[in-house]
């Protein structure tokens, strides 16, 4: 008879399993879960201190940076662990981080996007219980709160989209067939192709990103130049039709990282990629940009300033209310819904006014001149013929006054 935990090694009937509300007799695996959840709460939480103790001493980029190195080691610490409990000869395995931790940009409750690969299929069934188990220390030690029926987690879990090693573990052939296979329902799973290694068999993902390669090449002929551009136009082209309904809600509201964070990230990443860089941190692409002559100086500090804006903005937030909740409102409202409801009777209504209102109000007319470059870096870049004349508007001396 297994336990309720689903451990093999433990014959009793009796045993409750790992939820920390329950009383009654545990098996030593279950006992030894519970007992982790303590110090996984003391841990995320001093690291968590660790990063408001830096907000006034360090830039906010070097703030993120830090959070993303700890929330890494975090995650791997917790997988070396649960791995070993759920075998004595523990698999080899690798692990690829995605996201926001890849790009150092993460902040002290965003959610966890990566995979696992494997050196054998046989493997694949215990890896996934240890990711599990991961899971559950990160949500049970988690914040939550009840929205329409549903429990949600505080955003520090392993990513609910897709990009996790409970639903994504495979060998690294494997792990390219899954990907073809699950893609087009999913595009999120594509961002695996280009993960970076973090623990584990360095010649598991080194195989992978091998394969990621073929993979790319076989997609089709297109140069990197015209798969950047068509990359930026993929990402421009809802953003351009969400924009009378954005200017319209923006006069109540705004969501941090979709309105402000997204757009600067994804406009720099396939520009950066139109010119052959390959980094995925946002400020090294802006840097290397400005090194290889195709930012001015303005434009430059402009990015700059905006990126350490906005992520002051977002890990302010993030410990302020102490979850992943990027929308900040600037008035309440007159028919609020049943969670708006709960957090202003709380008195956890995410209300932005005085400096911080105005700060809020000029990034977001920033993000719009920031979409604005894309769009006119798209239409330059895109110009065809003999006599067709590619002006590069990041050279502009004036980006936030910049309208395509």
């Amino acid at each position: 008879m297994k336990c309720a935990a689903g451990n093999i090694g433990n014959l009793s009937v009796n045993c409750i399993g790992t939820n920390p509300k329950e009383t009654g007799y545990r098996c030593a695996f279950c006992k030894g879960v519970v007992e982790r959840y303590a110090r996984t709460r003391k841990d995320i939480g001093a690291r968590r201190q660790s990063v408001a103790n830096m907000m006034e001493l360090k830039k906010s980029h070097e703030v993120q940076r830090g959070w993303s190195e700890r929330a890494q080691i975090i995650v791997q610490d917790l997988f070396i662990e649960m791995l070993n409990r759920r075998s004595c000869r523990p698999p080899q395995v690798a692990l690829v981080m995605c996201g926001s931790i890849q790009r150092k940009e993460a902040c002290p409750y965003s959610d966890v996007d990566c995979f696992a690969l494997v050196g054998k299929s046989e493997y694949v069934d215990v890896v996934k219980l240890a990711a599990a188990d991961v899971q559950n220390q990160l949500e049970v030690v988690g914040t939550y709160w009840e929205s329409e029926g549903c429990r949600i987690y505080d955003g520090f879990h392993f990513c609910h989209g897709g990009l996790s090693p409970e639903k994504m573990c495979a060998t690294p052939e494997g792990m390219i067939d899954f990907i073809d296979r699950e893609a087009e329902a999913n595009g999120h799973l594509l961002d695996a192709l280009g993960g970076t290694f973090f623990y584990g068999k360095r010649s598991l993902f080194d195989e992978f990103a091998e394969r990621a390669r073929i993979y790319r090449h076989e997609g089709g002929t297109k140069s990197s130049r015209q798969k950047a551009l068509d990359g930026l136009k993929k990402y421009l082209d809802p953003e351009n039709k969400d924009k009378p309904f954005r200017a319209k809600e923006n006069a109540d509201f705004t969501i941090i990282k979709d309105r402000l964070y997204r757009p600067a990230q994804q406009v720099i990443k396939f520009v950066a990629q139109y010119f052959g860089i390959s980094d995925v941190e946002t400020r090294n692409q802006v840097q290397k940009l400005k090194t290889m002559g195709k930012l001015s100086t303005q434009v430059f500090n402009f990015l700059e300033d905006y990126l350490n804006e906005v992520a002051k903005l977002r890990i302010t937030n993030h410990m302020k209310w102490g979850r992943e909740y990027e929308i900040i409102y600037f008035a309440k409202p007159a028919k609020p819904s049943a969670e708006e409801a709960g957090l202003i009777q709380k008195g956890k209504f995410p209300l932005t006014t005085g400096a911080e209102l105005r700060q809020v109000k000029k990034l977001m007319a920033d993000s719009e001149a920031i979409r604005a470059l894309g769009n006119e870096f798209h239409r330059q870049m895109s110009q065809t013929g003999f006599f067709a004349s590619k002006k590069n508007p990041f050279m502009t001396t004036n980006p936030q006054g910049f309208s395509s």
